[in-house]
Protein backbone atom coordinates (compact mmCIF):
# COMPACT_ATOMS: atom_id res chain seq x y z
CA UNK A 1 0.00 0.00 0.00
CA UNK A 2 1.43 3.32 -0.82
CA UNK A 3 2.31 6.33 1.73
CA UNK A 4 -0.77 8.15 0.18
CA UNK A 5 -3.40 5.24 0.55
CA UNK A 6 -2.09 4.61 3.94
CA UNK A 7 -1.97 8.38 4.77
CA UNK A 8 -5.96 8.25 3.88
CA UNK A 9 -7.02 5.91 6.44
CA UNK A 10 -6.00 8.17 8.76
CA UNK A 11 -8.89 10.71 8.34
CA UNK A 12 -11.37 9.99 10.60
CA UNK A 13 -8.32 9.77 13.54
CA UNK A 14 -8.47 12.96 15.37
CA UNK A 15 -4.87 13.33 16.60
CA UNK A 16 -5.89 15.76 19.21
CA UNK A 17 -7.60 13.37 21.21
CA UNK A 18 -6.59 12.83 24.16
CA UNK A 19 -9.06 10.70 26.29
CA UNK A 20 -6.43 8.29 26.60
CA UNK A 21 -3.51 10.06 28.15
CA UNK A 22 -3.22 9.52 31.47
CA UNK A 23 -2.01 12.79 33.68
CA UNK A 24 -0.35 12.10 37.11
CA UNK A 25 0.95 13.95 39.90
CA UNK A 26 4.67 14.65 39.37
CA UNK A 27 7.23 16.05 42.16
CA UNK A 28 6.41 19.22 43.90
CA UNK A 29 8.87 22.25 42.74
CA UNK A 30 9.62 24.65 46.38
CA UNK A 31 11.02 27.69 46.09
CA UNK A 32 13.52 27.82 48.96
CA UNK A 33 15.92 30.78 50.29
CA UNK A 34 19.61 30.08 48.66
CA UNK A 35 20.64 31.17 52.34
CA UNK A 36 18.53 28.08 54.03
CA UNK A 37 20.69 25.85 51.21
CA UNK A 38 24.15 24.34 51.99
CA UNK A 39 26.55 22.38 50.10
CA UNK A 40 28.60 19.63 50.93
CA UNK A 41 31.79 17.51 49.33
CA UNK A 42 30.80 16.97 46.38
CA UNK A 43 31.79 14.31 43.77
CA UNK A 44 32.66 17.71 41.37
CA UNK A 45 35.92 19.15 42.88
CA UNK A 46 36.66 21.49 40.07
CA UNK A 47 34.42 24.83 39.13
CA UNK A 48 35.21 27.07 36.43
CA UNK A 49 35.01 30.70 38.17
CA UNK A 50 33.85 32.43 34.58
CA UNK A 51 31.33 29.67 34.14
CA UNK A 52 29.65 30.02 37.87
CA UNK A 53 29.54 33.72 36.48
CA UNK A 54 27.52 33.20 32.87
CA UNK A 55 25.02 30.98 35.39
CA UNK A 56 24.57 33.98 37.56
CA UNK A 57 23.68 35.90 35.10
CA UNK A 58 21.88 33.47 33.31
CA UNK A 59 19.72 32.64 36.41
CA UNK A 60 18.85 36.30 36.90
CA UNK A 61 18.15 37.28 32.71
CA UNK A 62 16.37 34.22 32.10
CA UNK A 63 15.06 32.89 35.07
CA UNK A 64 16.12 29.23 36.96
CA UNK A 65 15.32 26.80 33.78
CA UNK A 66 15.86 23.41 35.91
CA UNK A 67 15.06 22.83 39.59
CA UNK A 68 17.98 21.86 42.11
CA UNK A 69 17.74 18.75 44.15
CA UNK A 70 18.05 18.81 47.85
CA UNK A 71 17.59 16.76 50.90
CA UNK A 72 14.73 17.03 53.11
CA UNK A 73 15.36 19.60 55.75
CA UNK A 74 18.22 18.86 58.91
CA UNK A 75 19.03 21.56 61.46
CA UNK A 76 22.09 23.03 58.66
CA UNK A 77 19.01 23.53 56.19
CA UNK A 78 18.49 21.86 52.75
CA UNK A 79 21.85 20.12 51.72
CA UNK A 80 22.41 19.98 47.68
CA UNK A 81 22.20 16.57 46.34
CA UNK A 82 22.27 18.25 42.29
CA UNK A 83 22.52 21.31 40.45
CA UNK A 84 25.25 22.35 43.10
CA UNK A 85 26.82 24.82 39.59
CA UNK A 86 22.91 26.79 39.76
CA UNK A 87 23.32 27.44 43.28
CA UNK A 88 26.99 28.56 43.29
CA UNK A 89 25.67 31.07 40.52
CA UNK A 90 22.68 32.37 42.57
CA UNK A 91 25.42 32.89 45.60
CA UNK A 92 27.28 35.41 43.39
CA UNK A 93 24.07 37.08 42.63
CA UNK A 94 22.33 39.34 45.75
CA UNK A 95 19.25 39.90 43.34
CA UNK A 96 18.54 36.24 43.76
CA UNK A 97 17.13 35.52 46.73
CA UNK A 98 15.37 31.70 46.08
CA UNK A 99 15.84 28.62 43.77
CA UNK A 100 13.40 26.74 42.85
CA UNK A 101 13.88 22.80 44.33
CA UNK A 102 12.68 19.28 44.47
CA UNK A 103 13.25 17.98 47.87
CA UNK A 104 14.41 14.45 48.05
CA UNK A 105 15.27 11.40 50.51
CA UNK A 106 19.48 11.87 50.61
CA UNK A 107 20.83 10.55 47.15
CA UNK A 108 24.02 8.25 47.46
CA UNK A 109 27.42 9.49 45.40
CA UNK A 110 26.63 6.80 42.73
CA UNK A 111 23.61 8.69 41.98
CA UNK A 112 25.83 12.45 41.82
CA UNK A 113 27.88 10.37 39.96
CA UNK A 114 26.05 8.56 36.81
CA UNK A 115 24.34 12.06 36.34
CA UNK A 116 27.53 13.52 36.12
CA UNK A 117 29.11 11.25 34.01
CA UNK A 118 26.54 11.19 31.31
CA UNK A 119 26.60 15.27 31.42
CA UNK A 120 30.29 15.46 31.36
CA UNK A 121 31.16 17.50 34.22
CA UNK A 122 33.06 15.58 35.67
CA UNK A 123 36.53 15.40 35.33
CA UNK A 124 38.27 11.85 34.62
CA UNK A 125 40.25 12.12 37.79
CA UNK A 126 37.32 13.45 39.77
CA UNK A 127 35.32 10.35 38.29
CA UNK A 128 38.30 8.18 39.69
CA UNK A 129 38.75 9.56 43.26
CA UNK A 130 34.93 8.94 44.08
CA UNK A 131 34.63 5.59 42.20
CA UNK A 132 37.76 4.76 44.97
CA UNK A 133 35.41 6.48 47.71
CA UNK A 134 32.53 5.11 46.39
CA UNK A 135 34.24 1.02 46.55
CA UNK A 136 35.78 2.24 50.23
CA UNK A 137 32.32 2.61 51.56
CA UNK A 138 30.03 0.26 49.73
CA UNK A 139 32.43 -2.57 49.87
CA UNK A 140 32.54 -2.85 45.49
CA UNK A 141 34.39 -4.46 43.13
CA UNK A 142 34.93 -2.92 39.44
CA UNK A 143 32.27 -4.62 38.21
CA UNK A 144 29.99 -3.52 41.12
CA UNK A 145 30.53 -0.17 40.16
CA UNK A 146 30.06 -0.81 36.45
CA UNK A 147 26.82 -1.84 37.09
CA UNK A 148 25.89 0.81 39.43
CA UNK A 149 27.02 3.68 37.05
CA UNK A 150 25.70 1.57 33.80
CA UNK A 151 29.34 1.66 32.20
CA UNK A 152 31.69 -0.78 31.21
CA UNK A 153 34.27 -2.22 33.86
CA UNK A 154 37.30 -1.60 31.52
CA UNK A 155 36.19 1.71 32.01
CA UNK A 156 35.76 1.94 35.18
CA UNK A 157 39.14 0.83 35.74
CA UNK A 158 40.39 3.48 33.43
CA UNK A 159 38.74 6.03 35.58
CA UNK A 160 40.74 4.46 38.75
CA UNK A 161 44.11 4.61 37.19
CA UNK A 162 44.04 8.10 35.89
CA UNK A 163 43.89 9.49 39.35
CA UNK A 164 47.47 8.02 39.39
CA UNK A 165 48.91 9.87 36.51
CA UNK A 166 51.75 12.39 37.50
CA UNK A 167 51.13 15.98 37.75
CA UNK A 168 52.22 17.35 34.21
CA UNK A 169 49.82 14.69 32.46
CA UNK A 170 46.71 15.79 35.18
CA UNK A 171 47.82 19.62 33.69
CA UNK A 172 47.75 19.04 29.78
CA UNK A 173 43.76 17.77 30.41
CA UNK A 174 43.13 20.64 32.30
CA UNK A 175 45.16 23.10 29.60
CA UNK A 176 42.73 20.91 27.22
CA UNK A 177 46.12 19.16 25.36
CA UNK A 178 44.50 16.06 26.04
CA UNK A 179 40.46 15.40 26.28
CA UNK A 180 39.67 12.04 27.55
CA UNK A 181 40.45 9.20 30.07
CA UNK A 182 42.45 7.24 27.49
CA UNK A 183 44.70 9.43 26.22
CA UNK A 184 45.64 10.04 30.22
CA UNK A 185 46.40 6.37 30.69
CA UNK A 186 48.39 6.11 27.86
CA UNK A 187 50.50 9.39 28.75
CA UNK A 188 50.52 7.95 32.50
CA UNK A 189 52.40 4.85 31.39
CA UNK A 190 54.36 6.57 28.85
CA UNK A 191 55.71 9.06 31.59
CA UNK A 192 56.45 5.96 33.82
CA UNK A 193 59.07 5.00 30.58
CA UNK A 194 60.41 7.91 29.48
CA UNK A 195 59.69 11.66 31.32
CA UNK A 196 61.47 13.39 28.73
CA UNK A 197 60.29 11.98 25.65
CA UNK A 198 56.37 12.32 27.28
CA UNK A 199 56.55 16.02 28.76
CA UNK A 200 58.01 16.87 25.01
CA UNK A 201 55.30 15.84 23.36
CA UNK A 202 52.92 17.59 25.67
CA UNK A 203 54.65 20.74 25.22
CA UNK A 204 55.20 20.66 21.50
CA UNK A 205 51.60 21.10 20.63
CA UNK A 206 48.56 22.52 21.30
CA UNK A 207 46.57 19.64 21.05
CA UNK A 208 47.85 15.74 21.84
CA UNK A 209 45.17 12.97 20.39
CA UNK A 210 44.08 9.87 21.41
CA UNK A 211 45.98 7.77 18.86
CA UNK A 212 49.25 10.53 19.59
CA UNK A 213 49.21 9.64 22.93
CA UNK A 214 49.09 5.68 21.93
CA UNK A 215 51.49 5.78 19.65
CA UNK A 216 53.95 7.26 21.43
CA UNK A 217 53.74 4.77 24.73
CA UNK A 218 53.59 1.74 22.11
CA UNK A 219 57.24 2.94 21.12
CA UNK A 220 58.35 3.35 24.32
CA UNK A 221 57.24 -0.14 25.43
CA UNK A 222 59.45 -1.46 22.21
CA UNK A 223 62.28 0.89 23.48
CA UNK A 224 62.85 3.23 20.64
CA UNK A 225 62.45 6.73 22.63
CA UNK A 226 61.18 10.04 20.58
CA UNK A 227 57.81 11.07 19.88
CA UNK A 228 55.27 9.70 17.03
CA UNK A 229 56.11 12.52 14.78
CA UNK A 230 59.95 12.12 15.24
CA UNK A 231 59.35 8.36 14.51
CA UNK A 232 57.35 8.68 11.30
CA UNK A 233 59.42 10.94 9.82
CA UNK A 234 62.33 9.68 10.49
CA UNK A 235 63.55 5.74 9.30
CA UNK A 236 65.76 3.90 11.45
CA UNK A 237 67.04 0.16 11.01
CA UNK A 238 65.29 -2.33 12.80
CA UNK A 239 68.19 -3.18 15.40
CA UNK A 240 69.91 -6.72 15.41
CA UNK A 241 69.72 -9.00 18.17
CA UNK A 242 73.52 -10.22 18.94
CA UNK A 243 73.53 -13.69 19.73
CA UNK A 244 75.74 -15.03 22.08
CA UNK A 245 77.69 -17.55 22.16
CA UNK A 246 76.77 -20.26 23.85
CA UNK A 247 78.76 -21.63 26.66
CA UNK A 248 80.61 -25.25 26.45
CA UNK A 249 81.57 -27.25 29.10
CA UNK A 250 85.52 -27.91 28.46
CA UNK A 251 85.92 -30.22 31.38
CA UNK A 252 84.31 -31.70 34.56
CA UNK A 253 86.18 -31.06 37.44
CA UNK A 254 86.25 -33.82 40.22
CA UNK A 255 86.77 -34.52 43.82
CA UNK A 256 88.52 -38.48 44.46
CA UNK A 257 90.30 -39.62 47.52
CA UNK A 258 93.92 -39.40 45.76
CA UNK A 259 93.00 -35.63 44.91
CA UNK A 260 91.76 -33.34 42.14
CA UNK A 261 91.34 -33.37 39.01
CA UNK A 262 89.03 -33.54 35.83
CA UNK A 263 87.11 -36.41 34.06
CA UNK A 264 89.35 -37.42 30.92
CA UNK A 265 86.84 -38.29 28.22
CA UNK A 266 88.93 -39.67 26.02
CA UNK A 267 90.04 -42.28 28.02
CA UNK A 268 88.61 -46.38 28.16
CA UNK A 269 87.29 -47.22 31.28
CA UNK A 270 85.41 -50.27 32.20
CA UNK A 271 81.75 -50.75 32.71
CA UNK A 272 80.57 -48.44 35.83
CA UNK A 273 84.62 -47.00 36.15
CA UNK A 274 85.89 -43.43 35.49
CA UNK A 275 88.90 -42.31 33.88
CA UNK A 276 90.10 -39.79 36.10
CA UNK A 277 93.22 -37.08 34.80
CA UNK A 278 94.45 -36.02 38.42
CA UNK A 279 95.74 -32.21 38.73
CA UNK A 280 99.42 -33.74 40.39
CA UNK A 281 100.01 -36.25 37.61
CA UNK A 282 100.38 -36.62 34.08
CA UNK A 283 98.40 -40.17 33.52
CA UNK A 284 94.60 -40.92 33.93
CA UNK A 285 93.63 -43.47 36.85
CA UNK A 286 90.19 -45.39 36.47
CA UNK A 287 88.08 -45.45 39.59
CA UNK A 288 84.77 -46.62 40.56
CA UNK A 289 82.43 -44.03 39.51
CA UNK A 290 80.89 -44.19 43.31
CA UNK A 291 84.08 -43.10 44.16
CA UNK A 292 84.17 -39.81 42.10
CA UNK A 293 82.51 -37.19 43.14
CA UNK A 294 81.15 -34.24 40.40
CA UNK A 295 82.14 -30.72 42.25
CA UNK A 296 82.27 -28.38 38.90
CA UNK A 297 82.83 -27.45 35.53
CA UNK A 298 85.16 -25.66 33.43
CA UNK A 299 83.60 -23.84 30.24
CA UNK A 300 84.77 -21.60 27.68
Amino acid sequence: MSLRNRAGNLADLDLLDESDVEVTQGETIFRIPKSEIYSIEQVRKQFNESSIEEMSASLEAEGQIQPIVVSERDPRGYCIQKGERRWRGAMHNENITHLDCIIRAKGTIWGQLAENIIREDLTPFEVGMAIVQGKEQHQLDNKGVAKRLGISTSKVSAFIKATQAPDVVKKAYNDGVIGDVDSINSLRIAHELDPKSTEQLLTSSQGVSRQQAQALTKELKSGNKGTPETSKNESTPPSKKVRQPKSVTKSIRVKTAKGFGVIDITGEAKEGEIVVLLEDSAQSISLLASDVQLIGYHTN
